[in-house]
């Protein structure tokens, strides 16, 4: 905008027009990068999410197949390490699990649920191998583990299900959300784009306007008439220094 008897640079005025303009580019590019970026790795959690789920059953199988054959196995080879590595793989999946859905009431409640049966199997197993030998009691103890492997492999298809629907809901509602942000963010921006083109505009009709009363001046000076009216400071420093030197040509 234009203000009256306040002196301006052409140069600074086009500079500033480069550098707004530029600033305003690069900032709806960054934006747009931004957002990509932050959705990609969104949906990359998601993708590790679901992995870790699918890791979580394949090791609960692992586990049931070896208690399953827990008289059949073989003292001399790593049947116990074998297990236990599992069962450390199972802990630090939950806690990964938990991490990404303790905000989602449907997902905990399976969670605990699957939580408590894994301490169950757990104290089952324990017991179980601490006997190592043939009984009653270990093979009842056997039967209750492949039980609970069953229900334990149904509440992680259910905790599966729910952490899905949970990871697409907040999925959909972050890229809802960026969405909004850039478009609330463009508007912005073209605002912008729309009050410096306004700008332009004016400055060019205001500098189109100057230099046609110079024109005028400068054909009355040509046809002798030396009495015509000194043309009145401008805005602009490099008019304003054009006025001056016309106005002091015509009056010498």
């Amino acid at each position: 905008m234009l203000i009256r008897n306040k002196k301006f640079s052409m140069k600074y005025v086009l500079l500033y027009i480069v550098l707004s303009m530029t600033i305003i580019g690069g900032i709806a590019i960054g934006l747009n990068q931004y957002i990509s970026r932050r959705l990609n790795f969104e949906l990359n959690e998601i993708i590790n999410f679901n992995i870790e789920l699918t890791n979580l059953k394949t090791y609960l199988n692992k586990n049931s197949f070896q208690v399953s054959n827990y008289f059949n196995r073989n003292d001399n080879e790593d049947y116990f390490i074998k297990y236990y590595d599992n069962r450390e793989s199972i802990i630090s999946i939950t806690e990964y699990i938990y991490d990404n859905i303790k905000q989602d009431e449907n997902s905990c409640m399976y969670y605990r649920i699957m939580e408590n049966l894994l301490i169950y199997e757990e104290e089952l197993t324990d017991s179980l191998f601490r006997v190592r030998s043939v009984d009653v009691q270990t093979y009842g103890t056997q039967q209750e583990l492949k039980r609970l492997y069953t229900f334990l492999d149904q509440i992680a298809n259910n905790l599966t299900e729910a952490c899905i629907k949970y990871q697409v809901s907040r999925y959909e509602n972050i890229n809802h959300l960026y969405k909004k942000v850039e478009r609330n963010a463009y508007i912005f921006l073209f605002v912008i784009v729309l009050l410096n083109f306004w700008y332009i505009v004016t400055l060019i009709k205001d500098i189109v306007s100057n230099l046609n009363d110079f024109s005028k001046s400068a054909a009355k000076l040509a046809l002798g008439n030396w009495y015509i009216a000194d043309i009145e400071p401008q805005n602009s420093i490099e008019l304003d220094l054009f006025a001056t030197a016309f106005n002091k040509m015509k009056n010498n």
